[in-house]
């Protein structure tokens, strides 16, 4: 009995056993059946495959098409006896390489051009690439109210008129066919709108108030736009930025915003914390210190010891030293204070419950050092440790921003280019990008061109691309962790490239000294080559910057001649739109505002401005040159400023109501972006 009863239960386990293995089966042939892993691995192989040949048939196709065209032209010289011509060409094209200046750069680019026979493209207006007619039609009558000396429709007409990429004229196809520029049509357009924009400021017959211009300026250049200057990360490969920004300083169009991730953020605070004067030392014979790495004699054991017990290989105590001696114990405010510009650095939390990277600014983070906010910038991941963000306390001591175990690692990881964040907080619409990532640069080139192009196979390219990263994001999101699948889209899916993306061509062997200290010979080596490649995109940034750097020029000219009020002409001498933008006006109180408030309105029946202003409130600032000693960390007092209200306001009645006083000051003086006073 005993037996039989053992007998039975065991015989009841095995068939439940059985019952639960067939519905286990029986849901495992199910859920393969509705998921279909064979199909997705199918779809997966095919559209791999597909993009490998369109890749294939569009750049085979242009280089087979540029080496036959190359043959027939040499073929062609060679049989009518001028072969001349095919010297002169190679000549030119080495002249532009071995050039040490944009002036000798452009001369070469010019005959080029002329000798190729290009250049008569340049004064024939019609293009499919923009909208000529329109074009040439509001120059007719940017002339026309100009002669006429038309203020007020010259004005209304600015205004409609005044936005990016009008009819097309940013298509950067109209670039891409001369070496030397664009269509006559495209640069007399903009030099004419920079140039009324010049007549409307200087102009003293109209009867139209300092105020209501300062007012319609104000508003235009919060409609326009304002370009920034991004640069990437891509650790010794960031060399090349040195020859960008040169480039740029050297021609007058550096951006006042200015961002940069990893070693992009190196770069980017040299330039946020210097002066003009000084700027202009750097980009010309300045070498800055940038050995950032140990030595590759020190301990690998020691190294390799810390990378298991602790998670990285390097101190940063290298690294600190070098971002100091070059950027100085400047604050993000101090920086503003002194130079005008808007230094953003990019950092990533290294909390799992942190949400987006942070970008750091004169803004978010005003007394936040400078060189601990870059150290954490360029944290490489499992490379360094993770950094404490510091800050200037009122005592002048450094201090923690954060909270203890609060620290910041590499900010190209999740926001190479936070061009959204940059949006949002001071108004940037065009984006001059240099992009030196190792994992980027190889495939912006191909990038940009299926973008620029409008055939069935770029279109083709991108849909199978998007469709095969979108896929595998979405497989990846099932296995990996929440914070490890961030990371994976944010390299993936981030943007890397801008409205004008600047980039190398770096060899292999350079992509072997990504963590070795560079050269004195190699970092001039990147910046030359930086300044060339530049070159190359610089008529193309002067078309787009020269509007938006004369209505700046005009803002602060106006403001200037407001609270001056020397009632001389608001610009003297030839100033040109892409003149350097630096210098700000100190902020008034809320007794001097009051002040000016009661005689301005006492003034208003006769239809001028008051000439009797308050003294302008002096900021108790001191300033620390970058290639000065720092001061002591406990001592001296720190610097201050006066606060000021953030935001804008425009006048209730459009640029022509004077009525409402003090809506005209707000929206003149405390401009997002423009509210730090200067000396």
């Amino acid at each position: 009995m005993l037996r039989s009863g053992a007998g039975g239960r065991r015989g009841w386990v095995l068939r439940v056993k059985a019952i639960v293995m067939r519905v286990l089966a029986v849901n495992a042939r199910f859920l393969m059946w509705i998921v279909a892993p064979d199909l997705l691995a199918r779809v997966i192989a095919r559209h791999s495959l597909a993009l490998l040949m369109l890749y294939v048939v569009h750049f085979g196709c242009r280089k087979l098409r540029s080496l036959l065209r190359a043959r027939f032209n040499w073929l062609w010289k060679f049989v009518t006896h001028r072969s001349a011509y095919a010297k002169q060409v190679a000549d030119l094209k080495n002249a532009m390489r071995r050039a040490t200046s944009f002036e000798a750069w452009h001369q070469a680019a010019c005959d080029l051009d002329q000798l190729t026979g290009r250049l008569s493209w340049k004064d024939v207006d019609e293009s499919d690439l923009y909208d000529h007619a329109r074009i040439r039609d509001n120059l007719s009558t940017l002339r026309k109210y100009h002669e006429q000396h038309d203020i007020e429709p010259l004005m209304d007409f600015l205004r409609s008129h005044l936005s990016r990429n009008l009819g097309g004229i940013d298509n950067p196809m109209l670039y891409e066919y001369l070496r030397s520029g664009t269509k006559t049509l495209v640069e007399e357009y903009t030099y004419q709108v920079a140039r009324s924009i010049d007549f409307v400021a200087n102009d003293t017959t109209s009867g139209i108030s300092v105020m209501r211009k300062l007012a319609f300026f104000t508003e235009a250049r919060h409609a326009f736009g304002r370009s920034a200057l991004l640069l990437s990360g891509g650790s010794t490969l960031g060399l090349y930025h040195a020859g960008v920004i040169t480039a740029l300083v050297n021609n007058g169009v550096l951006p006042r915003v200015i961002s940069g991730s990893s070693v992009g953020s190196i770069f980017a605070a040299m330039v946020g914390t210097r002066t003009d004067a000084e700027l202009a030392v750097l980009s010309r014979d300045y070498a800055p210190h940038l050995d950032v790495f140990p030595s590759s004699k020190s301990n690998v054991m020691r190294k390799l010891e810390r990378f298991v017990h602790e998670g990285y290989f390097f101190d940063m105590d290298i690294m600190q030293a070098c971002v100091t001696e070059n950027v100085g114990d400047f604050t993000f405010w101090e920086a503003y204070v002194r130079t005008g510009r808007i230094l953003n650095i990019a950092v990533t939390s290294s909390s799992e419950c942190e949400g987006e990277p942070l970008l750091l600014n004169y803004l978010t983070a005003p007394n936040v050092l400078i060189w601990s906010a870059v150290c954490a910038s360029c944290a490489i991941p499992y490379i360094f440790k993770p950094v404490e963000l510091k800050c200037k306390q009122s005592d002048g001591k450094i201090a923690r921003y954060f909270p203890k175990g609060v620290s910041f690692y590499d900010g190209s990881v999740h926001s190479d280019l936070p061009v959204r964040r940059l949006a949002e907080m001071f108004n940037v619409n065009h984006y001059i990008v240099s992009q030196v990532n190792p994992h980027v640069v190889p495939f912006v080139q191909p990038h940009l061109s299926l973008r620029s192009s409008s055939s069935w196979v770029a279109k083709a390219t991108f849909f199978f691309g998007n469709e095969l990263r979108d896929l595998l994001l979405r497989i990846a999101s099932l296995v990996l962790s929440p914070r490890s699948f961030l990371t994976l889209e944010s390299v993936v899916a981030q943007t890397y490239v801008g409205d004008v993306t600047l980039f190398p061509e770096p060899s292999c062997h350079q992509f072997t000294l990504l963590l070795d200290n560079p050269t004195h010979e190699h970092y001039l080596y990147c910046k030359n080559e930086g300044e060339r490649y530049t070159w190359r995109k610089l008529a193309m940034i002067k078309q787009r910057c020269c509007v938006e750097f004369a209505l700046d020029a005009c803002v602060r000219s106006l403001r200037t001649s407001v609270l001056l009020k020397t009632g001389l002409p608001m610009f003297t001498g030839n100033v040109s739109p892409l003149e350097t933008l630096n210098s700000r006006i100190r902020s008034w109180s809320a007794e001097q505002f009051e002040q000016f408030q009661e005689t301005e309105k006492s003034s208003l029946t006769r239809g001028v401005s008051s000439s009797v202003l308050p003294e302008l409130t002096r900021p108790d600032v001191r300033y620390l040159a970058p290639e000065t000693t720092r001061p002591a960390r406990g001592g001296e007092e720190p610097d201050h400023a006066p606060s000021t209200q953030e935001g804008e306001r425009h006048a209730e009645h459009g640029p022509g109501s004077c009525t409402n006083i003090e809506a005209l000051i707000l929206a003149a003086e405390l401009d997002n972006s423009d509210i730090a006073p200067l000396p």
